[in-house]
């Protein structure tokens, strides 16, 4: 009898799978290879990277060395060296190779994150159009020479386009007020309208609270400044992301040893946060691609690697 009328009579009589088995002593793989006509699964292998994908990714990871695996990948993409679609190309075999050269960001835990999550309250509406909501603070800094500096920034909300950010001695009223017009002049001299009001986001710091700056704020039709929470710096979360990749992807390599070195690093961080540093919440674009698109000048930096 054919194993083809075995399976005919098991359907006739009515036979489970599992009384047919054991009517015939038979396994299950060997009733579904030979009745069913079953292949064996067999497992395919990885799709092998070549080796000029590991000198790409390796130069990549060199140059960017504050990036993790998921950012290296797209910069080799945006830079041209390395085909999305390319085989041995995925997130994950180039997570393998870099894990295998050593060159992998260690883990970072963000239980503290998804904890204050949970606590935060949406404070102002996610504004529609660029340049409604602008988000300041200061920062400092201390320099070799035993100096500290403060660093005043201002971000947009939508696009993390970094305003301004300037070098400054003391961390005043008066501070903030020229910081704050540099922003608003900066967005005119990137071919931005001013929109009908702008809302200035900051913390409770001192100059935040001054009168002189609350006085500033009173004579102008332009702006409405919003302070945050109390111990709660996700309010700015966007001017703190900033402070924290300025001080971690370069003045704590690079250690400035003065002054001029501070103000020079700075300047040079906020050209390549703005135009090369690829965000993983904009779509893996740069600020400037967002920021820049409406007034046709996205297109001004281009990458030359």
């Amino acid at each position: 009898m054919s194993w083809s009328e075995v399976e005919k009579a098991r359907s006739e009589m009515s036979l489970s799978v599992a009384g047919a088995i054991q009517l015939l002593g038979l396994s299950r793989t060997s009733y579904y290879r030979h009745v069913r006509g079953m292949i064996d699964y067999r497992r395919q292998g990885r799709p092998s990277p070549s080796a000029n994908h590991s000198a790409i990714l390796r130069n990549v990871a060199l140059q960017r060395y504050e990036a993790g695996h998921r950012k290296i990948r797209q910069y080799a993409i945006a830079w041209g060296q390395l085909r999305a679609d390319a085989e041995g190309a995925s997130r994950m075999s180039c997570y393998r190779q870099l894990k295998a050269e050593g060159l992998l960001q260690p883990g970072r835990p963000g239980c503290h994150f998804k904890e204050a999550r949970e606590r935060r309250r949406q404070m102002l509406a996610i504004p529609s159009s660029l340049n409604q909501v602008l988000q300041g603070d200061f920062t400092d800094y201390e320099t070799e020479d035993g100096e500290c500096y403060n660093i005043g920034c201002f971000t947009e909300y939508l696009s993390r386009f970094n305003l301004v950010s300037r070098v400054l001695d003391t961390e005043t009223a008066s501070d903030l007020i020229a910081i704050t017009e540099a922003a608003l002049k900066e967005i005119v001299n990137y071919g931005h309208e001013l929109p009908s009001q702008i809302v200035l986001v900051t913390d409770n710091g001192p100059a935040m609270k001054s009168r002189r700056y609350k006085n500033f704020i009173a004579k102008s039709n332009l702006l409405v400044h919003v302070r945050g929470q109390k111990y709660h710096p996700q309010t700015i979360g966007r001017e703190e992301r900033f402070h924290g990749s300025l001080k971690l992807e370069r003045l704590y390599r690079t250690l400035p040893r003065n002054r001029a070195e501070l103000v020079a690093e700075v300047q040079s961080y906020r050209s390549f946060y703005n135009f090369e540093r690829l965000h993983q919440n904009l779509g893996y674009l740069t600020p400037a691609q967002v920021y820049l698109k409406q007034t046709g000048s996205e297109n001004s930096y281009l990458f030359c690697r």
